[in-house]
């Protein structure tokens, strides 16, 4: 094997690293821009039934 191969754990290893900056960032970027107001919309309180439940069948992962 040459100096150029690399192998599968040092790539996922760095995968998972730039991940969690990406997630980092995002996270960063979410607080400094304003968030969207439901009631700018027709039916603000279906929307948020609608969110309430999909967060309970499908919870959010939570970022390490």
């Amino acid at each position: 094997m040459s100096k150029a191969t690399i192998d599968n754990a040092t790539i996922l290893s760095e995968l998972r690293a730039l991940s969690r900056e990406v997630k980092n960032l995002r996270r960063d970027v979410a607080f400094v821009l304003p968030t969207e107001s439901l009631d700018e919309y027709a039916h603000p309180k279906r929307i948020l039934n609608s969110y309430r439940r999909a967060t309970r069948k499908f919870p959010p992962r939570r970022s390490a």
